[in-house]
């Protein structure tokens, strides 16, 4: 029997998860769904497991796949050029079929919405906030699942398979860790730190209103004030701060945001002039957010 490929073992991970999650087999419109490729695509998949002896089936029959010991059994992990190349492979259908994709929705309820910011990160209105989303198929209500049911590779592969949908035209940013999520409270981003020596105001924009970000309560921001002079590096730090303000005192994360912290980081150091400077417009600036417990500035000269 020949060895799996890293795709092949993509797709038996997902059928280890799907049963454990759902206590039935997947089916293969389950597996187009999750992976949008085409139906032949899905099915040809399925045979060549079976080929192998990886996965048995009963043809005609829904939901009859089951792993057999040799599918089952813990496999290596593939290395990262090996995944990437799966996760490459996953998104390419073949020439000339039709992809069909899940019918992913984002879904409101102001009224939940409002509540569940008030109550805060553990509540139990968040809670069901979440479980409602998940009945009305929002890509968050299924995170927060997944989460919930700890399985956080799995969560992380339907995070990144799902990451445009969910944080709009900054999904590249958090990828690449110019935006890094440092906690997820129910299905949605709670804690995040973002670069604005990479970030654009625009990006900025996009992830203070994307969907996943609906209650944000802490924010940390990190700017570089290298090759400037004294007066470069005030109008510079002014230029960011308002910015960071023109963005998020207008967000829907406004009324849930409860600590923001702008980290100022100049090699050079910070001669007492700019610091000074910078902490009267910087906190006048912080201080228009309504709800903020917590509002830090710090000059560093390391980040």
């Amino acid at each position: 029997m020949n060895a799996a490929t890293p795709l092949q073992l993509t797709y038996l991970q997902f059928i280890r998860d799907y049963i454990a999650l759902h206590r039935q087999a997947p089916a293969e419109a389950d597996m187009q769904a999750y992976f949008r490729v085409s139906p032949p695509s899905v099915h040809r998949m399925v045979v060549v497991l079976a080929e192998k002896g990886l996965i048995t089936r009963v043809p005609g029959q829904a939901r009859s796949i089951q792993l057999t010991a040799a599918g089952a059994q813990p496999r290596p992990a593939p290395s990262a050029d090996e995944l990437e190349a799966a996760a490459d492979a996953l998104l390419q259908a073949p020439a000339g079929s039709k992809q069909k994709t899940r019918d992913w929705a984002i879904h409101s309820d102001p009224e939940q919405e409002s509540a569940a910011a008030i109550a805060g990160e553990q509540s139990d209105e968040r809670r069901q906030y979440a479980r409602w989303l998940r009945k009305q198929g929002d890509p968050r209500g299924e995170l927060a699942h997944l989460f919930e049911a700890g399985d956080p590779a799995a969560a992380q592969r339907y995070l990144k398979r799902h990451a445009t949908l969910l944080f709009n035209e900054a999904a590249r940013r958090v990828s690449l860790g110019h935006i890094a999520i440092d906690a997820w409270t129910f299905g949605l981003v709670d804690r995040a730190r973002v670069r604005l020596d990479k970030v654009t105001a625009t990006e900025l924009r996009a992830f203070a209103h994307c969907p996943s970000t609906r209650f944000l309560s802490s924010l940390t921001f990190h700017f570089t004030d290298q090759n400037h002079n004294a007066i470069a590096k005030v109008q510079v730090g002014r230029r960011k701060l308002e910015d960071i303000v023109a963005v998020l005192k207008n967000a829907p994360c406004a009324d849930s945001l409860r600590v923001v912290h702008v980290r100022s980081i100049d090699p050079d150091g910070q001669p007492a002039a700019v610091m000074k400077e910078k902490t009267v417009w910087a906190r006048e600036a912080l201080r228009r957010f309504r709800c903020l417990t917590d509002c830090r500035l710090s000059f560093d000269s390391e980040p």
